[in-house]
C-alpha cells in the first residue's frame, strides 16, 4: 500500500469511526486506524522537520531557497509513492442499518469496506 493510499484511508476511516455502529464493526475501524497511524504519524513528522528547514532560509526567494523548495516536493512525491507494509481488516457494513455515510468518507477507504446484499438469500 502506499504512503498516499495510507493517508487518505486514515483520514476516512477516522471520519467514518464517527457514526454510530455496531461495536465489532467499531472495533474494525478502529483496528485498521491503529495499524495505519504510525504511517500517518511518521510522514508527517518527516513533512514537518523538512518543511521546518526549508522556513529556516532567511532569503526564500534566493536560488538555494528555489532548489531546495523543488528538491523537497520531489522527496515528497516519492514519499507518497513509497510502498509500506500495512495490514488492514475489511469491514462490512452492512450491519449498519442507521448509518448514513458521505460519500467523500469512503472514498479513502473503498478498498477496505464491503456492503453485502441485504436481500440476498444465505
Amino acid at each position: 500500500m502506499k504512503v498516499l493510499n495510507c493517508l487518505q484511508a486514515h483520514k476516512s476511516l477516522v471520519s467514518l469511526s464517527k457514526n454510530k455502529m455496531p461495536l465489532a464493526v467499531s472495533f474494525g475501524i478502529a483496528k485498521n486506524v491503529s495499524s495505519l497511524i504510525v504511517v500517518v504519524d511518521n510522514f508527517y513528522k518527516e513533512r514537518e522537520k523538512r518543511a521546518n528547514e526549508l522556513n529556516a532560509i532567511k532569503d526564500s526567494d534566493s536560488k538555494e531557497a528555489k532548489e531546495k523548495t523543488q528538491a523537497f516536493q520531489k522527496e515528497l512525491d516519492e514519499l507518497l509513492d513509497t510502498d509500506v507494509d500495512v495490514s488492514l481488516e475489511t469491514i462490512d457494513l452492512s450491519k449498519c442499518s442507521d448509518i448514513s455515510v458521505a460519500a467523500e468518507d469512503l472514498i479513502g477507504c473503498s478498498e477496505f469496506i464491503t456492503i453485502e446484499d441485504a436481500n440476498k438469500d444465505g
